[in-house]
């Protein structure tokens, strides 16, 4: 698989080899922005007196947009509170249960 920032591919960024029978491919660091990708897929092995042909696929448009910092660190901490009240709650009635016994 081929990646390129350019719609075009003037510029192959980088490539990805594509191993086994999947279908589906997961790729991540890609920053804000509009990505591309297409496969290219080459014959093994050309017969004698012939070029190797090689197919390309329809070029696929990813858009990245990533949550702003600021939203994502607030909804961490927000997790994060909430679990330290799901804590305190557990030890208290924990603690609770254990004097009534």
């Amino acid at each position: 698989m081929e990646y390129s920032t350019d719609e075009e591919f003037r510029e192959i960024n980088r490539t990805y080899a594509w191993f086994g029978d999947f279908q589906d491919m997961t790729l991540t660091g890609f920053s804000d922005g509009t990505h591309y990708f297409r496969l290219k897929v080459s014959s093994s092995e050309p017969a004698e007196n012939t070029h190797q042909e090689t197919q390309l696929s329809n070029v696929v448009q990813v858009q990245v947009d990533h949550y702003a910092l600021e939203q994502a660190l607030t909804l961490f901490s927000l997790g994060g509170v909430l679990f330290a009240i799901l804590v305190v709650i557990i030890l208290y009635q924990h603690q609770r249960s254990r004097a009534h016994e």
